[in-house]
């Protein structure tokens, strides 16, 4: 899922000010000829999102009692 689909579909995690908490790690590596380099990786932190209930889903909850 790209960064984009991921914050259109409301699965991200943000901080108390509403920022998209955005989670980068990298690796230095060496290319087969010898040159360094470091490689990147880029996402959406939606760390433990999936067992946290959907915004919505507490808010028809609460609206039923």
């Amino acid at each position: 899922m790209s960064i984009a689909d991921a914050i259109t579909a409301g699965r991200f995690n943000s901080d108390d000010n509403g920022n998209i908490k955005i989670r980068v790690a990298g690796w230095k590596k060496a290319a087969m000829s010898g040159v360094s380099y470091i490689s990147l990786a880029i996402s959406v932190d939606d760390y433990n999102l999936q067992s946290a209930p959907a915004p919505f889903a507490i808010k028809e909850a609460e609206d039923l009692f």
